[in-house]
């Protein structure tokens, strides 16, 4: 696998942020699986220690969030930041694809917080893409949010690449076709209309009146409210 879905939690949304922790795994679009996971808290004074920032609008922000939430940033106990991202070198390094939502954020935080510790980030720029434009294509049909702790770094990042496998996949089984052609077979399918905006289970028939849509053929697949 050589997919790498990246996330992390920090103490300011500046690119300068100290880290709170970093969760990753590994995924294969191929065959819709998951693979190895990383999950690290890190040492906020480490941070700060090496020129990393702060800002009082997100602690206060953390502050509200849920207690699970808070309760994932001291379980596993945090460690260095040094220390932390050269566990994450040794995961990260070799990946093909990384992965953020957005890379703008976390992958712009981490390259500073390598480059602040005097060390070497695992991949290149080229190498990013972008989770948020994948959830935008996918106009609602995402994956299934499961038990997942909100913030918590590392249920976000499995989610993330659930997303990205589903609509990769998804673009694997459809395709863009004339309303006219499908119509012609009266078949019921998984599309996203150009003139609801909506993914919806339908049939094709004459009382559709879409001159393009997005289809999959996903037989019991569900619709959008």
């Amino acid at each position: 696998m050589n997919h790498l879905m990246v996330d992390i939690e920090t103490l300011s949304t500046e690119k300068t942020a100290a880290i709170l922790s970093i969760g990753a795994c590994y995924f294969d679009p191929a065959t819709n699986e998951i693979g190895n996971t990383f999950y690290r808290n890190v040492d906020t004074q480490s941070c700060l220690d090496a020129g990393l920032t702060e800002s009082q609008s997100t602690r206060d922000w953390w502050a509200k969030q849920g207690e699970s939430a808070k309760a994932v940033l001291s379980t596993p106990e945090p460690e260095p930041l040094y220390d932390v991202l050269l566990a994450f070198f040794s995961f990260a390094v070799g990946s093909k694809r990384v992965w953020a939502n957005a890379p703008s954020f976390d992958c712009d935080i981490l390259s500073n917080a390598y480059q602040a510790t005097g060390l070497t980030k695992p991949w290149k720029y080229w190498q990013e893409r972008d989770c948020r434009t994948i959830k935008d294509l996918a106009h609602g049909l995402m994956a299934d949010k499961v038990t997942m702790i909100k913030h918590y770094a590392l249920d976000d990042a499995l989610w993330q690449a659930r997303c990205v496998m589903t609509q990769l996949n998804r673009e694997r089984t459809g395709s863009w076709k004339d309303i006219d052609t499908l119509k012609k077979d009266g078949r019921e399918v998984l599309a996203y209309s150009t003139e609801t905006k909506r993914t919806e289970v339908i049939t094709v028939d004459k009382h559709v009146s879409q001159m393009w849509i997005y289809y999959v053929e996903l037989p019991g697949a569900p619709a959008d409210g």
